[in-house]
């Protein structure tokens, strides 16, 4: 049941937010470079991507290739080159849940201030990403995510 909660609401509130084109954050965190899914579409064979969200939520839905990483642990800077070093050329691409979510941004900023180059956030999140390109998507443990499982805004009305 839990699953389905943050299954169910969490890609309203995030469509929603997303429809409306804005990214609230991105003003509390000017430094923090951000890529736009058709620019993360180009370059998502050879990037490195990590899922900065809670071990449930990355069992419930996550990209397919994403590693994870949890920004609150100690080990974080550590885990982070561990999947890809500082100074690695393929490009570091953290996300979170999107567009209200500050766990992405927080966890580029402490990177880059441990040395890490060539890392962006995506954040429009994981629900906009599953959304667009199920395919490339793990949704209760099956890929291709199947869309159906999760609710429409209207439905959620």
């Amino acid at each position: 049941m839990k699953k389905w909660i943050a299954v169910l609401v969490i890609p309203i509130l995030t469509t929603h937010l997303y429809a409306a084109d804005k990214f609230p954050l991105r003003a509390k965190f000017p430094s923090v470079t951000t890529i736009e899914t058709a620019d993360f579409e180009k370059i998502f064979d050879s990037a490195i991507v990590v899922d900065l969200r809670s071990s449930f939520e990355y069992d419930v839905i996550h990209i397919t290739k994403a590693k994870r990483a949890v920004v609150t642990n100690m080990s974080f800077i550590d885990d982070l080159e561990k999947i890809r070093g500082k100074t690695a050329t393929p490009l570091l691409v953290l996300y979170c849940n999107g567009i209200s979510c500050a766990k992405s941004y927080e966890a580029n900023e402490k990177a880059v201030a441990a040395g890490f180059k060539n890392i962006t956030t995506y954040d429009a999140g994981i629900l906009i990403w599953a959304r667009i390109h199920p395919e490339k998507t793990t949704l209760m443990g099956e890929t291709p995510a199947d869309l159906k499982r999760l609710v429409s805004e209207s439905a959620f009305k």
